[in-house]
């Protein structure tokens, strides 16, 4: 029993190695005829030959940041100084000249020659006697002491001044500066040109009587009468005596108020 259980072992054993070989055998000719296939479709096919021969491969090599942004840098500091001057073209920036700076006495300029272009306007509006009357009103708005309105007509008499009513209705064409100034025919002379500043040496009865320059703006209102107002400037001039020149005047010039 043993002995036929041993035989048909060996019998397995020579059946599966036969049929092992034959698989082989089998295996390698198809592989055999596979790559005889393959060997005649490239050597017939021209193109995928020239394909290959033109192929060249390139390793791939790491890429190093810093050295590629170095390269980078060097290559647009070798940009030509002709091509960046085409480009950015040169625009230089000039800074904005400052602002000029006014001086004060240009403020004050400023403001008592629109001060008397308004009150001018007033005048036309209200009428010769009215304005008169107004420009007289010691507690209205042209009695203020920083800039009193006064109204001359053009032979020279006062027809205004809230700072010195006893004035009013006399003539003082005559009436000179302690320089010498005949400031009333200068502002009468400036009104018929179209008006402008006057300056001259005044007594500032607001300090103490003090001799100071004074400067005004006066404007024609219908050519027959002006309008005018005037500021003290800071400076205050030495008082010195009069000449004997400015005594003849300043009597001539009373002798000409009382006669009015």
């Amino acid at each position: 029993m043993k002995a036929t259980l041993w035989i048909g072992c060996i019998l397995l054993i020579l059946l599966g190695c036969t049929s092992l070989c034959m698989a082989n055998e089998t295996i390698g000719n198809e592989t055999e005829v596979i790559v005889e296939n393959i060997s005649e479709t490239i050597t017939n096919d021209t193109n995928v030959t020239e394909i290959v021969d033109e192929a060249v491969i390139i390793p791939a090599q790491p890429v190093n940041e810093s050295e590629q942004i170095t390269s980078e840098v060097d290559e647009v500091q070798e940009v030509p100084s002709e091509i960046i001057a085409e480009v950015v073209p040169n625009t230089t920036v000039e800074s904005e000249a400052p602002a000029p700076v006014i001086s004060l006495i240009e403020q004050k300029k400023n403001e008592l020659a629109a001060f008397v272009a308004d009150t001018r306007m007033v005048a036309l509006k209200a009428g010769k006697d009215a304005a008169i009357s107004a420009f007289n009103d010691r507690a209205g708005q042209y009695a203020n002491p920083d800039m009193p309105v006064f109204a001359y007509d053009i032979t020279g008499k006062v027809l205004a001044n809230s700072m010195d009513p006893n004035s009013v209705g006399t003539n003082q064409i005559s009436v000179s500066s302690p320089e010498g100034i005949r400031y009333v025919q200068m502002m009468i002379d400036t009104a018929k040109n179209g008006g402008g500043f006057v300056e001259y040496t005044a007594s500032n009865i607001l300090d103490q009587g003090k001799l100071m320059k004074k400067m005004v703006y006066v404007s024609s209102v219908d050519g027959s009468w002006f309008i005018g107002s005037g500021i003290f400037l800071e400076d205050e001039v030495e008082r010195e005596s009069p000449s004997a020149e400015d005594l003849v005047s300043q009597e001539t010039a009373e002798n000409s108020t009382a006669s009015a």
